[in-house]
């Protein structure tokens, strides 16, 4: 024997003999997680006994050092309280300080980052690793910083906060909130010891990665480390790691991960050079070198994520995300989409319903959002999973981003409701077809109003996307917006987002920005850019806030907006970084004055004015029936009618000089026909 695959305790899976008919097998599966937990009639068996017995097997295996390599041994424990999950595989020296180690792939996901869900990214490639043969854990070092932190810092976890994480001037603020749990992660990694370190970048990811990795540097840690993400996927966004701690990255995986993330672990297993390795950005001497690697076909060849290894429970959302889809069909010019995934594939219906009908049966999850950019790219996709979801009569919710395209039916769009499509975020962006047009988009305001509608009557809930000032956009244009929501309120139940355009790199708007008119100045670029046309950040800004006051008074819930940009500028210290962190924009209406409850005193105080308006009004009676006001009222209309007759009068004069003048011309013309015989006027 070569080699035990995997070691595992005795699970009780979804629909198999087992789970159909645990009295044939003497057995009990009791409420929750039975998957794990089952048991004998009388007690025996408990999963406490498995667990032991594996981690005795797998002790004794070790221990003989019978030279047979243990490639999987889990151990799991679901409940609240406990998850204890073990990976170990036998006879590799350990990379740093010469123990036996048996992780081959460590991925980290950094804050901040959404903390209701797992991370999909990581789950994708975590699963599609251990298929490869690779040992796995993925460390979810965002969860644990959130969970952490008091209080009064959670919020910097909001979306209005990010760019208190990514300015130099900040971050050193937020890294002395966090430098302890940073401090003990870096020592939960080096005690992992994996042969391969992977971090997952994003926008607002960059410093706390770099001061992970010195920490890692700092206290021994010689395995190679490489990154992924958006924040990895372009020369300009890599640049600040290049910059920083460019010879401690091995290198930088652009684009999908799972191919290039397989192809680096082997060679790094081996001992090889990782040069050649397609899809993976190199920086060496000052220059990059980089291969792309061609999308993966079939999409279906990717797993769907198990999400083996991570505390769901942990997590406080009810939802997990799926991917029905990679890439878009759209090119919007403000998306950086198209740079990252040039093609756009989807999976399989069948695909798609089997991760559901899993994460359904197996992990009793009931409810999903699609994260792709676009969930309506191949309409034929959807029709399938919505047939394949009512064929099986799996009981789930799902909700996603579509795009309000023109060939979508009234019919499909019911049809999605009854497989349990409760919600749809529609990229409106604009009610302007011009800006539309400028945008990219291929879609008009009428196709967007279409949608909305059909969707709503469809008994979804509509949530919409609102862009302002994109280059082009003038006061009609943003009023045409205005009109859009005003006349389709009854059919919107939120705005995700009422955002002024910012520029992002690598997208067409930025990258060909002179085409579109648009000036940049030195700094905080993205967002002070202007126009000649008058399209400058407070214009936009003034915009927003006008159609934010629009949704208020429509009473539509408006869920974000980016209008307090800047404000980290003004953050020198933790008290003024507390203030600021804590004080998001307010995007509810303002509350009207609480009527207090009236005191006795009060009530006297109404009374008595109650009673002198009543004395007023009597008096005022008095005054309208008395002679004096009828003699005023007659004296009034003689006034009147004096006037129009002396309008009349002085109007006689006017008349007879009309008529003198007209006399004058008739006799005129009958002379000048006599005495010339000439035909003025045909009979």
């Amino acid at each position: 024997m070569d080699e035990i695959s995997s070691l595992n305790p005795c699970y009780v899976n979804a629909d198999i003999e087992l789970e159909k008919s645990p009295e044939k097998f003497s057995i009990k599966l009791p409420r929750g997680n039975w998957c794990y937990y089952w048991e004998g009639l009388n007690g025996e068996n408990t999963y406490e006994i498995r667990k032991r017995r594996t981690r005795e097997l797998l002790e004794l295996e070790l221990s003989r050092d019978l030279g047979i390599k243990v490639r999987f041994a889990g151990i799991y424990d679901e409940g609240p309280e406990i998850m204890d999950s073990l990976e170990r595989a036998v006879g590799r020296e350990d990379s740093s300080r010469g123990k036996k180690n048996g992780l081959d792939i460590l991925l980290v996901n950094p804050p901040p980052w959404g903390v209701e869900n797992p991370p999909l990214s990581l789950a994708f490639l975590s699963r599609y690793a251990r298929e490869k043969g690779f040992s796995v854990e993925s460390l979810d070092l965002n969860l644990k910083f959130y969970k952490k932190v008091s209080q009064e810092w959670k919020l910097l976890w909001h979306v209005e906060n990010k760019n208190f994480w990514a300015r130099d001037e900040t971050y050193p603020l937020v890294e002395s909130i966090i430098e302890e749990f940073l401090e003990k992660s870096a020592e939960e990694i080096l005690g992992k010891n994996p042969s391969l370190l992977g971090i997952s970048v994003v926008d607002g990811k960059e410093r706390v990665t770099i001061s992970l990795i010195k920490r890692l540097r700092k206290k021994g840690a010689r395995f190679p480390i490489i990154l992924g993400g958006p924040s990895a996927s372009t020369s300009q966004a890599r640049q600040i790691f290049a910059d920083r701690i460019g010879e401690e990255i091995l290198c930088y995986v652009v684009g999908e991960g799972e191919e290039t993330l397989i192809e680096i672990a082997r060679r790094v297993k081996e001992g090889r050079e990782i040069d050649g390795v397609r899809g993976a950005a190199i920086y060496r001497a000052g220059k990059w070198s980089y291969l792309p690697r061609p999308p993966i076909t079939p999409l279906d060849s990717i797993p769907y994520p198990d999400y083996h290894g991570f505390r769901i429970e942990e997590y406080p959302g009810d939802e997990l995300f799926l991917e029905w889809s990679r890439g878009c069909i759209g090119k919007c010019a403000f998306c950086k989409n198209p740079r990252l995934v040039k093609r756009y594939r989807y999976h399989d219906s069948p695909w798609v319903v089997a991760g559901i009908e899993d994460y359904f049966k197996r992990l009793a999850v009931k409810k999903f959002t699609v994260v792709d950019p676009i969930l309506n790219g191949y309409l034929p996709q959807v029709e399938g999973i919505c047939d394949l979801i009512l064929k099986k009569g799996i009981q789930v919710e799902w909700s996603g981003q579509i795009a309000p395209r023109r060939d979508m039916s009234q019919e499909l769009l019911q049809k999605m409701r009854k497989a349990g499509c409760y919600k749809l975020q529609i990229g409106v962006e604009s009610g302007s077809r011009k800006v539309l047009k400028r945008m990219k988009k291929f879609y008009t305001e009428e196709d967007a109003e279409k949608v909305i509608r059909w969707a709503k009557e469809a008994g979804m809930v509509v949530e919409i996307f609102i862009i302002v000032g994109f280059p082009g956009e003038g006061e009609k244009e943003f009023y045409e917006t205005y009109d859009f929501i005003e006349r389709n309120a009854g059919y919107i139940d939120k705005i995700k987002s009422i955002n002024t355009l910012h520029l992002i790199e690598d997208t067409d708007v930025y990258t060909h920005h002179k085409d579109y008119g648009i000036n940049l100045p030195e700094d905080n670029w993205h967002y002070l850019w202007w126009t000649e046309d008058g399209n400058d950040y407070q214009t936009r800004k003034r915009r927003g806030e006008t159609l934010l006051r629009l949704a208020w008074d429509l009473g539509i819930p408006v869920q974000e907006t980016n209008f307090r940009e800047g404000k980290e500028h003004r953050v020198s210290n933790l008290l003024e970084l507390r203030e600021a962190v804590n004080s998001l924009q307010k995007l509810t209406p303002p509350v009207k004055e609480v009527v207090k409850v009236v005191e006795i005193e009060d009530k006297k105080r109404i009374n008595a004015l109650e009673e002198e308006k009543k004395r007023l009004k009597e008096e005022l009676d008095s005054i309208l029936q008395s002679r004096g006001w009828r003699l005023l009222k007659r004296a009034v209309r003689l006034k009147r009618g004096l006037r129009l007759s002396l309008r009349r009068i002085l109007l006689l004069p006017r008349l007879l000089l009309l008529l003198v003048l007209t006399f004058c011309v008739e006799s005129y013309l009958i002379l000048k026909k006599r005495c010339k015989n000439i035909t003025v006027f045909p009979e």
